[in-house]
């Protein structure tokens, strides 16, 4: 028996899955009214996360009697995600949300869709890696279980360098849709909103510098997707 604690306690922490969270980084042509963290965004808090789930295709072929199994030139996977955000006290994140659904289709006005930089031919030379204006990114980070709670980034500080396990990171984002809240009487609990993103590109974990040292992989040139 004393050799069987000695192999749990010797085994380490592991990884959790409360410790992570949210940055995004909202176009340009959004006027946040949220209190920013640095430049045009912020962290923000959320009730959980799924990353999509990308992979490769494959199709049979015959040769010589056998039927082999071969890769296709394409990637499989719906590149959307959803969030469900944790209202603040004024509602001014509910805002920022539909400021940046609203550059590519505001219901108050016309109505009328905006197709960017990534379906719009006519602006074909635009650079959807650079165009800042109308597209966001998104970093989702997962924390290790073995940095103590002053480790953690608060809204003024990034995370200590030992703090970040993992990131995922979104490119040429756009907000689809904002959630409405729901009201009632018979309880006190706080607001809730599912919101949709659509995005072109996707980082997914490894390792390199960016992540090691904690830093967001804001320098990485993201692998095309579309």
């Amino acid at each position: 028996m004393s050799g069987q604690i000695t192999a749990l306690l010797n085994a380490g922490m592991d990884a959790f899955t409360n410790l992570w969270d949210i940055n995004i980084t909202f176009p340009d042509n959004v006027n946040l009214k949220f209190d920013t963290q640095e430049g045009n965004g912020y962290s923000v808090r959320a009730n959980g996360f799924t990353p999509p789930e990308l992979s490769a295709t494959t199709t049979q072929v015959d040769y010589k009697g056998i039927q082999l199994t071969k890769l296709t030139p394409k990637i499989q996977g719906e590149r959307t995600f959803q969030i469900e955000f944790r209202m603040d006290s004024n509602y001014q994140l509910y805002y920022d949300l539909l400021q940046w659904k609203h550059i590519w289709v505001d219901p108050s006005g016309e109505g009328n869709i905006q197709a960017g930089a990534m379906g719009d031919n006519l602006n074909s030379n635009i650079s959807v890696t650079s165009d800042t204006a109308h597209y966001g990114h998104i970093w989702v980070k997962a924390y290790t279980a073995q940095t103590s709670i002053d480790g953690f980034s608060d809204n003024t500080t990034p995370a200590t360098s030992s703090a970040v396990g993992a990131v995922w990171g979104f490119y040429d984002v756009i907000c689809t849709k904002v959630g409405s809240p729901a009201f009632q009487r018979a309880n006190s609990d706080f607001i809730t909103v599912q919101s949709e993103f659509i995005f072109g590109r996707m980082v997914e974990p490894y390792t390199f510098s960016e992540v090691s040292t904690g830093e967001d992989p804001s320098s990485l040139t993201p692998p095309l997707g579309f």
